[in-house]
């Protein structure tokens, strides 16, 4: 099944060619570096205020079980109530290494999002941030996490805009296609990801965007430039912004 059947405004970018690196080896080494590893100040901020949104949104209970889907390296661990039980999913067996020597309380599998080694509907809550456009088939990863969720259990996502401003100027200045030299990027804008998400049976409970602060990866002389774009893009309207955020609700089983 192709993509654009899956959805059609979705955007598929695929950097895999003979000198690229497959993913496993890509996401291994970029963990290895470091680079994947270390929760940016900016980050940081964007997590407290999206929990705080996220409680303001849905009544957050204690001893509350989150699965996090291609966890990396833990990172939601250190903004999440001590009483949280988080089990982290990623094929990265060095994100999985630095996450449980990081967080150990909490459980870390090396793990496909397509069949995820987790009970059906265990969770109360489920995140894949900036990941789920990299996967061979969001479709198959989105089902399965509805599978773990209990009914009623929240799922938050957070997707690329295809129609980010930033990403435009990216390209006008590189001739590159939008989206980062990950080995391989789906974009689209609202309608595209929502049109995904209604295949699953999620019901979307709430949508906002969220633009990171920082400047893309361009030459000295233009990075001020795209940092300019993205700061400006903050105030933008939502759909403008360079991710969409959803955050999607089981329904309850009649």
């Amino acid at each position: 099944m192709t993509e654009e059947r899956l959805a059609s405004g979705i955007f598929v970018r695929n950097a895999i060619s003979s000198n690229s690196p497959t993913a496993d080896v890509y996401y291994e080494d970029a963990y290895a570096e470091g680079c994947l590893s270390l929760l940016s100040p900016d980050d940081r901020v964007y997590l407290k205020g999206w929990f705080t949104r996220l409680a303001r949104l849905w009544p957050v209970e204690t001893n509350v079980r989150l699965a996090d889907i291609a966890c990396g390296t833990g990172r939601l661990a250190e903004v999440c109530p001590a009483d949280w039980h988080i089990t982290g999913t990623d094929w990265s067996i060095n994100g999985i290494r630095m996450a449980r020597r990081r967080y150990p309380r909490h459980v870390w599998l090396v793990a496909d999002a397509h069949k995820l080694p987790l009970r059906t509907a265990y969770f109360d809550f489920a995140s894949c941030f900036g990941s789920l456009e990299h996967f061979a088939s969001p479709l198959e990863a989105l089902l399965e996490m509805k599978r773990v969720l209990k009914p009623e259990g929240m799922l938050y996502l957070e997707l690329p805009n295809l129609f980010f401003p930033g990403y435009i100027l990216y390209y006008y200045y590189r001739r590159h296609s939008p989206g980062t030299d990950q080995p391989l990027e789906r974009l689209a804008g609202r309608d595209g990801w929502e049109e995904l998400v209604r295949k699953t049976g999620f019901t979307i409970f709430d949508y906002w965007g969220r633009t990171y602060k920082r400047a893309l990866s361009l030459k000295p002389a233009h990075r001020l430039v795209t940092w300019f774009v993205c700061s400006v893009s903050r105030n933008l309207p939502a759909h403008m912004q360079e991710n969409h955020c959803f955050l999607l609700r089981q329904e309850a089983t009649t």
